[in-house]
């Protein structure tokens, strides 16, 4: 779940759901126990007050939530993590916590809340450089960004639709990024060498064996596949802006700023290069359908209508290593980074006395998921 985004994949070296961030405080089990030991509670009565509470804190809750804080829930010298964080990263993740069984939710709870104790830290280590950060190594960086994510997250647009991002958030969370990776090269080893480089093209060659890719931009115009009038609408304006973009010195990077309405149309609709199947079947068709300088008719596919124009194409096969040096370069510093970053956080946390509040975050009691319902019906039948 890229809502993790950038920023969180550099901190915790994983999705929250996916790692603890290494951490060590006083309240934290490992994590690979089939049960999470939360804090001991000194005032019982409290405890059992906020409890009382509960009701309220998923009365007008419109996702099904598994669980809400109803105060902070971390502790820290120099900060804390608190409720409402809390309770907007566990909106962002309800639809995948249906899935999870019962008995590894209170491990989630805790990777939540470590995950963002992780994130908190480090923003408050980089935040007095952050203002430091080159805007060519974010330029080439949010390039590497697009790159990526077309090759392996089916298109920038599905992305930012599937994990409700903008650029902005993108930008902003990878600004902290290269101030952490400044951060960490100041005391630990990230730099790739060379030798660790060619090392990874020899055991990773057939992922550098590439399909053949198309340079493409597009504008589109949005509508829900189901709703007649919205697709209408949709492909009206399309049609429209078709002819403009077909006339003689029609400029498509300025018509997709000025038309489209998908997050790649401040920069003109540029989607870089992609594979046919990276993309969703009717625009990849399209797009490889056409030839270099041409521009598609209004294209339907599940986003709305598309106006795709190709800018250049190449052939597929294998690269060679001075064409991905830099590319592989980055893989090896993020993996180091990670290792870095979480030798890091293990020192801070013990440091800053990292406390987790877990008696802050109540269990929602009507929470259900198939995985629960399951459960409840097998207790029925023994």
């Amino acid at each position: 779940m890229l809502n993790n985004n950038y920023f969180i994949l550099l901190v915790c070296g994983s999705f929250i759901l996916m790692a603890s961030c290494g951490s060590n405080s006083k309240t934290h089990t490992k994590l690979d126990k089939a049960e999470v030991a939360v804090k001991d509670v000194q005032d019982s009565k409290d405890i059992e007050s906020k409890k009382d509470r509960s009701p309220g804190v998923f009365k007008n809750t419109e996702e099904n939530m598994a669980y809400a804080a109803i105060d902070r829930v971390a502790l820290f010298e120099g900060g804390e993590v608190g409720a409402q964080e809390f309770n907007d990263e566990v909106k962002k993740i309800a639809p995948m916590l249906r899935d999870v069984p019962p008995a590894k939710l209170k491990i989630i709870k805790t990777r939540v809340i470590d995950g963002l104790v992780a994130k908190r830290i480090v923003e408050i280590l980089v935040e007095p450089t952050i203002k430091n950060v080159k805007e060519e190594d974010m330029a080439i960086e949010f390039q590497r960004f697009r790159d990526q994510v077309s090759q392996s997250h089916g298109g920038v647009e599905a992305f930012y639709e599937r994990e409700k991002l903008t650029e902005r958030d993108i930008k902003e969370d990878m600004r902290k990024g290269l101030a952490l990776k400044a951060l960490l090269a100041k005391d630990y080893d990230i730099i790739a060498s060379p030798k660790e480089i060619e090392a990874f093209y020899i055991k990773n060659k057939a992922r550098y064996d590439k399909q053949d890719e198309v340079k493409a931009s597009h504008i589109l115009f949005k509508a829900s596949s189901d709703d007649e009038a919205q697709l209408s609408e949709a492909k009206k304006k399309a049609t429209e802006v078709y002819k403009f973009a077909l006339k003689r010195g029609a400029d498509f990077g300025e018509l997709a700023k000025k038309y489209s309405e998908g997050p790649s149309g401040p920069n003109g609709g540029d989607l870089g290069f992609f594979a046919k199947d990276w993309m969703v079947t009717e625009f990849g068709e399209a797009a490889f359908s056409t030839k270099k300088g041409g521009i598609t008719e209004p294209v339907k596919t599940s986003f709305g209508y598309h106006i795709i124009k190709v800018f250049d194409k190449k052939k597929g096969g294998l690269i060679p290593l001075s064409e991905v040096s830099d590319h592989i370069a980055h893989l090896v510093e993020m993996k180091k980074m990670k290792e870095a970053t979480s030798m890091l956080l293990r020192q801070e946390r013990e440091r800053r006395k990292v406390e987790l509040l877990h008696e802050n975050v109540i269990d929602n009691p009507d929470f259900s998921t198939p995985a629960t319902e399951a459960e409840s019906q097998k207790q029925r039948h023994r």
